[in-house]
């Protein structure tokens, strides 16, 4: 296949796929569509990805190989969602850390009446 074709030819089947995506999540209902939330954002992501880098001629090889596959757009958000699957704990455990322990009282609105703990005290 020449690259044009190539391009061509993806392009139309992400559209396609994209689009078939698309109805099934209008058949959803807001708590269906919150609940799938981080998959809907891998989809859109993996589909606005492969899009333009199939528009500036990126990749095509790689695009090329995809058009063997049924769904290239399913095939490519799965793969990368299980590449985001990663274990953030102790990323959040320091962000928790670096809020107790920071100054933020003058950046975020804060509760009226809440008593702001002494610096040293725990915070439970």
């Amino acid at each position: 296949m020449t690259n044009q074709e190539i391009k061509d030819e993806i392009f139309e089947r992400l559209e396609n796929e994209w689009g078939e995506y698309e109805d099934q999540l209008l058949k959803l209902s807001p708590g269906q569509l919150i609940g799938r939330a981080e998959e809907i954002a891998a989809m859109s992501f993996c589909h606005n990805w492969l899009v333009a880098n199939a528009f500036n001629g990126q990749n095509m090889d790689q695009l090329e190989y995809l058009l063997r596959f049924e769904k290239p757009l399913a095939l490519v958000c799965e793969q990368w969602q299980d590449a985001q699957n990663v274990d953030y704990s102790a990323d959040f455990s320091r962000i928790l850390t670096d809020i107790s322990e920071g100054d933020l009282e003058q950046d975020y609105p804060l509760m009226p009446d809440f008593p702001s703990p002494e610096r040293g005290q725990a915070m439970c």
